[in-house]
C-alpha cells in the first residue's frame, strides 16, 4: 500500500537530523491564563481532556506560517501534565514535528531553544484555539482548525474527514 502525503511526510520527519535526540520537556505546564482559556474551550468544544486540547493548539501553531511570540508565563504550572500525557500515542511525531519547525526557522536543536519554542507554539495555539468559532461537536470544531490540504489525502481512507462520499 502506498502511503498517501500526509502519511509519507510523518515518515520523513520521524527521520530528522538530531532523530535520536533525547526531549528535555518532561512536563507540560501552561499559566493561569492559558488554562482560563483552556477551561472554555472545554465547555466550547465539550472535550475534558487538557492533553487533547493542547495538543490541538499546539498543532494549530505549527501550521501558522509566521514564527510565535516570546511568551510572558505568569505563575507557570496552572495546569501541568507530563510530556506523555500531552504527547499521547503522537510522541515520536509531535517531537520531529517541534524539530522540523525549529530547523525551518534556523534554530539550533539545543535543549533551551526546544522549550521555548515548544511553550511559545503551545501558547499561541491555545490562544488561536480560543478564538475559532465552530457548531456544535468536536469534528466541527477540527474541520474548522485544520489545514485542508491536511485533510484531503489522495487515497479515501487517509482522509481525516471521509464519510464515505466519493
Amino acid at each position: 500500500m502506498r502511503l498517501g502525503p500526509a502519511a509519507a511526510i510523518s515518515q520523513k520527519i520521524i527521520h530528522l537530523r538530531g532523530a535520536n535526540m533525547k526531549n528535555p520537556i518532561e512536563v507540560v505546564r501552561v499559566d493561569q491564563r492559558m488554562k482560563n482559556l483552556l477551561i472554555q474551550l472545554k465547555r466550547k468544544t465539550k472535550i475534558q481532556n487538557w492533553n487533547i486540547l493542547c495538543r490541538w493548539g499546539f498543532i494549530l501553531s505549527l501550521t501558522i506560517e509566521t514564527p510565535p511570540n516570546e511568551v510572558a508565563v505568569e505563575n507557570d504550572g496552572a495546569v501541568e501534565m507530563s510530556w506523555k500525557v500531552f504527547s499521547g500515542s503522537y510522541d515520536h511525531l509531535i517531537w520531529a514535528m517541534l524539530k522540523y519547525r525549529i530547523l525551518k526557522e534556523g534554530f539550533n536543536l539545543d535543549d533551551d531553544v526546544l522549550k521555548d519554542q515548544f511553550k511559545r507554539h503551545l501558547y499561541r495555539g491555545i490562544q488561536h484555539l480560543s478564538n475559532v468559532e465552530f457548531g456544535s461537536g468536536a469534528i466541527n470544531f477540527a474541520q474548522k482548525i485544520i489545514p485542508q490540504e491536511m485533510l484531503i489525502d489522495d487515497e479515501p481512507q487517509f482522509n481525516l474527514f471521509n464519510r464515505g462520499e466519493a
